[in-house]
């Protein structure tokens, strides 16, 4: 189940869900809040953003968006990893350790 885009809270995200996928969700997050306590958590575009950054690209597009990412999606449970540093992707560097993982690049245009 898709989180309704009218959600504007974590609370109310939870309370959107039903069993299992809401005791799965739960464990998530607090596992997020506990590794990653100054990102703090906010509705973005129907999904659970944990910190916000700012970025530009060469072509002069620029937007706001989240560090890690929650959604309940219709048959799963989506976490977005939007780290990077001088050496890539945290989520494509450890890949291997994450399992079953698709890594998708932004588009730098």
């Amino acid at each position: 189940m898709k989180a309704s885009l009218k959600i504007e809270t974590p609370n109310d995200y939870l309370r959107s869900l039903t069993e299992p996928r809401r005791k799965i969700w739960a464990t998530v997050h607090k596992a997020i809040c506990l590794a990653a306590p100054r990102l703090t958590p906010h509705i973005k575009y129907g999904m659970l953003g944990y910190g916000t950054y700012h970025y530009k690209y060469a072509s002069g597009r620029e937007g706001d968006w989240f560090i890690v990412g929650l959604a309940s999606q219709k048959n799963y449970i989506s976490l977005y990893i939007c780290a990077c540093d001088n050496d890539g992707y945290l989520a494509e560097r450890n890949k291997d350790r994450l399992g079953i993982v698709s890594a998708l690049r932004s588009s730098k245009t």
